[in-house]
């Protein structure tokens, strides 16, 4: 047998919490965060040039076959560069893990360290290129992934 009231227990509250609000009527301190990011996101750096869009990545296995089959090759500390030029007007580029990375998150984001690098030297880059670039294990830190970009690029001469 049940007894109901609020004499059941007493240390329970009568009502209990409304719950969080979702979708637009939602606490103002995401807000803040979204200004936080839109101020971040008005550097310099995000100018025309350097953007990495989808027609400056190569996205067919028959390309990059292509590459890896007729391209030269430049090794550097923590990974290999293979380019080979595609007869247009911009540069290609794709990033590549050796199979023995880590696991699946280890991969991705050694694969987002050195997109950001490479969208950051673009527009030191010769155009009318096909590059992969393969990745080796090691420590994804930015400032080392750029340096060891930036030297493969100046080794193989296509940093300008």
């Amino acid at each position: 047998m049940r007894i109901q009231g609020s004499h059941e227990d007493q240390w329970r509250q009568g009502h209990p919490e409304e719950a969080p609000r979702q979708g637009p009527h939602q606490a103002q301190h995401f807000r803040r965060e979204e200004e936080v990011l839109i101020t971040v996101s008005d550097d310099e750096r995000v100018a025309r040039g350097f953007r990495f869009r989808k027609s400056e990545r190569i996205r067919t296995r028959r390309d990059i076959s292509r590459v890896f089959d007729e391209g030269v090759r430049w090794s550097g500390k923590g990974l290999r560069l293979n380019v080979r030029p595609n007869g247009g007007a911009e540069t290609r580029a794709v990033f590549v893990t050796v199979r023995k990375y880590g696991n699946a998150v280890a991969r991705n984001r050694a694969r987002r360290v050195l997109s950001e690098c490479w969208r950051l030297a673009k527009p030191g880059i010769v155009p009318g290129m096909d590059v992969v670039v393969v990745i080796f294990p090691g420590e994804d830190r930015f400032d080392l992934r750029a340096g060891q970009l930036d030297a493969v690029l100046r080794r193989s001469s296509l940093a300008v």
